[in-house]
């Protein structure tokens, strides 16, 4: 069983001011544009950091008092709550358990969009919802550990050096009918493809190197993912056959 780890750099991100990210966020113009990007919102009547996650920008650019939707712990499950852009940060609460939480709820939302967006035969399907309910499984046992960390929240002084937790080789899944799964598998990379240049260029507007934007936990693992994908084990051979590539 493979595994990815996290590489160096994202501590020296997560340590950056905080203007360069509320500049990024107040001139936006996608509201989803930090959609599942990990962030830590100020507390300010306990007076601690919690960690969590950005849903949607809400508000127009250069709106004064712009906000965003974040997901907090709740009795049935999660819920949004509205912030302002003033109170978060890049997290730099990601322990591998919080971590954990932000991949696999990463992970299950990409088979739902791929079950959504595509004409999925029967068999296919069947084998699309058992991945989802084993990532949902895997999500629900890291959200408790979130929930612990968001309850708890952290001083103003208090980082943690971010985690990335191990990742399967496999992507558990058994397609039934090699012609669906190629074209299932174009449609994960592009979705992946997609999310990626979207993450990068919204951490790049809020001042990260490209050093470091490689470092952050959930670009690892769409990295990752993409890097294992059979569509690029299939260029490759297809490079390799091509006389005209010689």
């Amino acid at each position: 069983m493979a595994s990815t780890t996290l590489p160096s750099g994202w501590s020296v991100l997560a340590t950056r001011t905080r203007e360069d990210l509320h500049q990024a966020l107040l001139t936006t113009t996608c509201e989803r544009a930090f959609c599942d990007v990990p962030v830590d919102w100020w507390d300010e009547g306990a007076g601690v950091w919690r960690p969590t996650s950005i849903i949607r920008l809400l508000g127009g650019v250069w709106e004064v008092g712009r906000d965003v939707e974040v997901l907090v712990p709740s009795a049935e499950g999660t819920s949004l709550r509205r912030v302002s852009i003033a109170h978060v940060r890049l997290s730099r609460l990601l322990t591998a358990g919080v971590s954990r939480h932000w991949v696999a709820r990463y992970q299950r939302l990409l088979v739902l969009r791929l079950v959504e967006r595509m004409n999925v035969p029967d068999d296919e399907l069947d084998s699309l919802r058992r991945l989802a309910a084993r990532l949902r499984h895997e999500e629900s046992l890291a959200c408790d550990v979130w929930a612990t960390a968001y309850q708890a929240g952290a001083p103003d002084d208090v980082r943690y050096a971010a985690e990335v937790p191990p990742i399967a080789a496999d992507a558990g899944w058994e397609p039934v009918h090699a012609g669906d799964v190629a074209t299932l598998i174009r449609a994960a990379v592009r979705i992946l493809a997609d999310d990626l240049l979207r993450i990068d260029a919204s951490l790049e507007e809020a001042g990260a190197t490209a050093a470091e934007r490689a470092a952050h936990p959930l670009l690892a693992v769409i990295t990752s993912l993409l890097l294992r994908s059979p569509v690029l084990e299939l260029i490759g051979r297809r490079a390799a056959s091509d006389p005209h590539q010689r």
